[in-house]
């Protein structure tokens, strides 16, 4: 896959997926017959054939803002190439990004966890496996592959599995614990190109971090998390919790001393091992404190929430709350689909051993579920759940006397340059 872009026709008209920046951008069938059209035919000859005069300026404006963003080619082509799955009709033809558990064992035992108790015995999807379910993400515009466990580098056949998603043309992105970075692995991580690359850590300082994570496991975080930042850009991702809430500030510090491009900062989710651990749990003034002096670090801080995902909001107008079934999907270590991860096994719509990935997003029962769920409800349906047992539930955070400003559910920061 050598094309910079890919349309993916869609019921409203298209995305276009950018592989270089992992964005995705959504059109109204209007400027998708131009996009489509550019493959053939320039964009400038297809402006000059339109005889009304103001119709023909507006797409003169919109062709020069395409073109400012690179998807045009010098001789106004369109710089991609088109795809066209099977239709649906109100929903995405695939998700934006997919969460595939590559393992279930991990060389530590937070706390937190949302994985739960590991080891899980379950019997993990092969490379053939593998490499069969990438081909279908990639042929329903599925590109953004999110990498996790347990610990994913405990895999011994995890760069393997990278490279079969790169050749793909997928965009995978990889969290990981740091633990077992070597000065090889870091040049394994620098020598392929990640959507991203996310460390886990969970305080600023020893006392704070090793009070989740373990005993002796600060001060390997930081030294392989600099090895990892002198090979390839490395974001180090931030769990907060009641305990580290007042220590954000510090962690975007963290993150700048140890040569990472950026922080991300999510709150703790009542999922996994964290029903053992609810001391744990932010609320929601905790994490609003938190992020509203994060926000106030000028120029670097960007700020997502519930209402305002740029991708759901463009691609999914309708849609109140997360993006479980509508934009995004999660696969087990063995298999197993989910609309999210943190729902647990009772929203689990079938296993792609069995079923091709795409007939499970366009009919599993949970998805269908979550999707209509999504047109009348905000917030977690995670959170929902736990707080009232049930799946259309209030999330607590949510609500608007819980205070919290509707942007402030996840906050990025940049530490140098662009992440």
């Amino acid at each position: 896959m050598s094309a910079p872009f890919t349309l993916v026709e869609e019921w409203f008209g298209s995305r276009v997926y950018d592989h270089a920046a992992g964005r995705t951008l959504a059109f109204d069938p209007a400027l998708t017959a131009l996009l489509v059209g550019a493959l053939d035919r320039s964009v400038g000859e297809q402006i000059d054939a339109i005889a009304d005069g103001p119709t023909r300026e507006r797409y003169a404006r919109a062709a020069e803002a395409l073109y400012a963003d690179g998807l045009f080619t010098y001789d106004l082509r369109f710089a991609g190439r088109v795809l066209r799955p099977p239709r649906t009709q109100g929903f995405l033809t695939g998700p934006l990004s997919v969460h595939l558990e590559v393992t279930a064992h991990c060389d530590l035992a937070c706390a937190h966890c949302f994985a739960g108790e590991l080891p899980r015995a379950e019997r993990p999807l092969g490379l053939a496996d593998l490499d069969r379910l990438f081909a279908e993400l990639a042929s329903l515009g599925s590109f953004r592959l999110n990498l996790s466990g347990g610990e994913p580098t405990l895999r011994r056949d995890f760069f393997e599995l990278v490279d079969l998603a790169l050749g793909h043309g997928l965009s995978p992105a990889v969290t990981t614990n740091a633990m077992r970075v070597t000065p090889a692995m870091a040049k394994a991580f620098g020598g392929r190109k990640l959507l991203w690359l996310n460390v886990s850590f969970d305080g600023a300082s020893r006392a704070t971090h090793e009070a989740i994570r373990g005993p002796e496991t600060f001060d390997t975080l930081c030294e392989n998390t600099r090895r990892l930042a002198a090979e390839t850009p490395v974001t180090l991702a931030f769990t907060v919790m009641r305990h580290n809430a007042h220590e954000l500030e510090a962690a975007a510090a963290l993150a700048r001393e140890l040569g990472a491009v950026g922080a991300v900062f999510r709150p703790m989710y009542p999922v996994g091992k964290a029903l053992s651990n609810r001391h744990l749990l932010p609320s929601v003034d905790d994490y609003d404190r938190a992020t509203q002096a994060l926000g106030a670090l000028s120029g670097c801080a960007t700020r997502y929430g519930p209402r305002q995902r740029a991708a759901a909001s463009e691609l999914d107008p309708d849609t109140l709350g997360c993006g479980a079934g509508s934009t995004q999907a999660s696969i087990t270590v063995g298999g197993r689909v989910n609309p999210c991860g943190y729902l647990g096994a009772a929203f689990e719509a079938g296993t792609v051993r069995d079923t091709p990935f795409g007939q499970i997003w366009r009919e599993g029962e949970s998805f269908r579920q979550l999707r209509a769920l999504h047109r009348t409800l905000g917030g977690c349906r995670a959170r929902a759940l736990d707080h009232t047992g049930r799946v259309d539930g209030d999330d607590p955070w949510d609500a608007p006397s819980a205070g919290l400003h509707p942007d402030s559910m996840l906050v990025q920061i940049r530490t140098k340059g662009r992440p």
